[in-house]
């Protein structure tokens, strides 16, 4: 009994997944619990959020157009306040009508760069880095109120005093700041109708900045206090640029018979631009309103089919997502930061929190942090967990088939009377002691060249098979015992 009993197996395999657990943090992901470990070799699917995850989550004002209709572009990366501009077209009111629109732009925000430290939203660090690099000081404009931004008005206002006159600078979405203005400042920088061809003009504008994945504001001004006859001064372009590790990771996935799926609160236009920009594959896209509207068994349904691309969603729609792939077979991979992702990766099979932008609430509620907030990073954690599961499978099969040397002699020892090979304490000491360091070493052997060529582990599959017993006891095992009772 004591000689079939594998006293080393439970130490040897603790040890095994705390190993993985240290080179997996070493890779930027913190393991919360040791399970985790082998769940994530069996990953399915990864739900991840796009900002910060798939992208760097800074915002780079890259390029603007005037409402008279020059573009201009800009260079630098993330929120450099050094870099330079140049029109496509310009005249000699071109760099009065950027200042002023740069101005209303730094103006009307929060967000201050002040000795390379940053404060304040992403976007708005944007306009005030492209303000910076245009040499705009905003000293002269004094703020005396502001009307805040809001999901529902989808825009934002400033009332300041500019040469000592009181003005109002608005920015916000494109189609909201468009209902709002009455007049546009054309190439001459004289004030015109904002009619329908020239509104017409700067929506195609709008939607081809989005097709290319830009985020695209619109900023106007009112030399009266009121939100109403706005005059549009242009259109300023922003992108978070994807990571350059992303497109391979998700290459990765793909042969390693992993589903990636998007899930973002931007608009389908701007999603399915960056998921283009990395390669990620999807059938169709759905926005949060029309995931509220299905119901759970035609969402199952439709996840089984079909990989889908998700936007304009809220959190807690994510649950919701989450539980149509569990019961729809797959091993779900959870990204989440706000304190309304923690359901969601409560119930996802591995919840992933974001280490740098995640809220205390999602990192108590995960299995795994991302320290760097990186989708290659999740990637490799998986590539971790399925090494640590075939190495297991590996000391398993060492640890049963030396076993069976230990079982053999008593066999003999009672049918042959031969001499008693071993001793209890013998047995004990080769299971604790000299069995462990083998074991340990099998356990933390680097991942093979094929690892992530390989389907998923199955969720029903056992680190004990059959096919490993048989292996173990049967035929490495008769092996050494033949051998062992030869040298006795």
């Amino acid at each position: 009994i004591v000689a079939n009993v594998p006293e080393g197996l439970l130490p040897t395999i603790t040890l095994s997944l705390s190993l993985a657990s240290q080179r997996m943090a070493r890779r930027n992901a913190l393991i919360k619990n040791l399970d985790s470990v082998q769940t994530l070799g069996s990953v399915t699917v990864i739900c991840t959020d796009k900002t910060g995850t798939l992208t760097y989550n800074e915002m780079t004002l890259k390029e603007l157009t005037l409402a008279g209709g020059e573009r201009v572009t800009f260079s630098g990366e993330g929120y450099e306040t050094k870099g330079d501009l140049s029109f496509e077209s310009s005249n000699e009111s071109s760099r009065s009508r950027l200042d002023e629109l740069l101005l209303a732009g730094a103006v009307n925000s929060r967000a201050r760069i002040e000795e390379g430290k940053l404060f304040g939203d992403q976007t708005e660090l944007a306009i005030v880095a492209a303000a910076q690099k245009a040499h705009i000081d905003i000293s002269s404009c004094k703020k005396n109120s502001e009307i805040p931004f809001t999901s529902e008005r989808k825009m934002m206002s400033t009332i300041c005093v500019l040469s000592g006159e009181e003005r109002l600078y608005a920015k916000g979405a494109a189609e909201v700041i468009f209902g709002q203005s009455t007049h546009f400042l054309d190439r001459d920088g004289n004030v015109k109708p904002f009619d329908d061809e020239s509104k017409k003009r700067l929506q195609q504008s709008a939607e081809a900045y989005e097709n290319e994945a830009y985020r695209v504001l619109a900023i106007a001004k009112n030399h009266a206090t009121q939100e109403e006859g706005l005059t549009l001064l242009g259109l300023i372009a922003m992108m978070d640029l994807p990571r350059t590790e992303v497109k391979e990771a998700i290459v990765q996935c793909k042969e390693a018979g992993i589903r990636t799926i998007m899930i973002t609160g931007d608009n389908p236009t701007t999603a399915q631009a960056i998921a283009k920009k990395i390669d990620l594959d999807f059938d169709a896209v759905l926005t949060g309103p029309e995931v509220e509207q299905i119901s759970d068994r035609e969402l199952e349904k439709r996840l089984k089919n079909e990989t889908l691309l998700f936007t304009r969603m809220a959190s807690s729609q994510k649950l919701k997502i989450a539980t149509a792939l569990q019961y729809s077979g797959e091993v779900v991979a959870m990204t989440g930061d706000g304190v309304n992702d923690a359901p969601a990766l409560k119930r996802a099979d591995i919840g992933i929190a974001m280490g740098s932008s995640g809220t205390d609430v999602a990192k108590e509620s995960a299995d795994m942090i991302l320290l760097d907030d990186n989708f290659a990073s999740i990637v490799a954690a998986i590539e971790e967990g399925r090494t640590v599961y075939f190495n297991i499978k590996k000391f398993v099969t060492y640890i049963l088939s030396s076993n069976v040397p230990e079982i053999v002699p008593y066999i003999l020892h009672f049918f042959l009377k031969i001499p008693m090979p071993l001793s209890v304490i013998q047995i004990l000491s080769i299971d604790l002691g000299s069995d462990m360091l083998p074991g340990l070493a099998l356990g933390s052997e680097k991942p093979e060249k094929n690892i992530m060529k390989r389907p998923p582990v199955g969720s029903n599959e056992k680190i004990l098979d059959w096919e490993g017993f048989k292996r173990g006891y049967f035929f490495i095992g008769i092996i050494e015992a033949t051998a062992a009772m030869v040298a006795f």
